[in-house]
């Protein structure tokens, strides 16, 4: 089985970029799992409350790391994690799903290396791997975005619980510092062109996380300098 798990709430220009993201999913996956952190507004919950979706509505504020909920209750199949913000591409589960096998661990198309001790890790960081722009190989790395990632349940050590995730909108550093402290020392970054993967443009940068951890990234780097041998 192959499932698609990502978080969601209530800001601005979500609500329109959500259905977006979920309708370039749909087609690939069997289950399609939307964790929102807050109440749903009705007419999107209509929208976009039937079969193959699974919709929480959650009292509990996971931020980003809402997209880990469902896949935490599941013991098999291979876990597409997803972002609300995110127009994925008709051959975007096989060819992901095809990666998970070949290198038997998680892999993604958004990563870089670090390397503790960290003073800043967004402008620390080393070899990286953006999404939206060309990569001409598989390269490992150390930090996946969960945006675009996925892996196969079987391949864990044990399974990943929220216990794993301390602080809300932290996905990648702590689904980062959980593979490393669980022996799963293996992480591609996956080859792609320019533009196969695109950002939906109802949000504003102002409002995205990368924007606030351009600005203060200290939180992200207490958490990454766990890495350390």
């Amino acid at each position: 089985m192959i499932i698609a798990s990502l978080a969601s709430y209530a800001g601005p220009g979500r609500e329109q970029s959500l259905p977006v993201a979920v309708r370039s999913l749909l087609p690939q996956v069997d289950r399609l799992y939307i964790y929102y952190n807050g109440k749903m507004c009705p007419e999107l919950y209509e929208t976009l409350a039937h079969d193959p979706i699974e919709i929480v509505e959650g009292e509990v504020n996971w931020g980003s790391c809402g997209k880990f909920v469902f896949p935490s209750r599941l013991r098999a199949g291979y876990v597409l994690t997803c972002d609300d913000d995110i127009l994925y591409p008709p051959d975007y589960a096989e060819r992901i799903v095809e990666a998970v096998d070949r290198y038997q661990c998680p892999v993604g198309y958004h990563g870089s290396v670090v390397t503790p001790p960290l003073t800043s890790y967004y402008r620390q960081r080393t070899h990286q791997v953006r999404f939206h722009d060309t990569q001409p190989t598989d390269v490992p790395v150390n930090l996946l975005g969960t945006g675009v990632m996925a892996y196969r349940i079987e391949h864990l050590p044990e399974p990943l619980t929220m216990d794993a995730f301390q602080t809300t909108n932290m996905a990648d550093p702590w689904f980062a510092v959980w593979c490393h402290t669980h022996q799963v020392r293996k992480m591609m970054a996956l080859a792609h062109d320019e533009g196969w993967l695109l950002t939906i443009p109802y949000t504003r940068k102002e409002d995205t996380l990368w924007w606030r951890m351009h600005h203060d990234d200290s939180v992200q780097t207490q958490i990454l300098n766990q890495l350390a041998p």
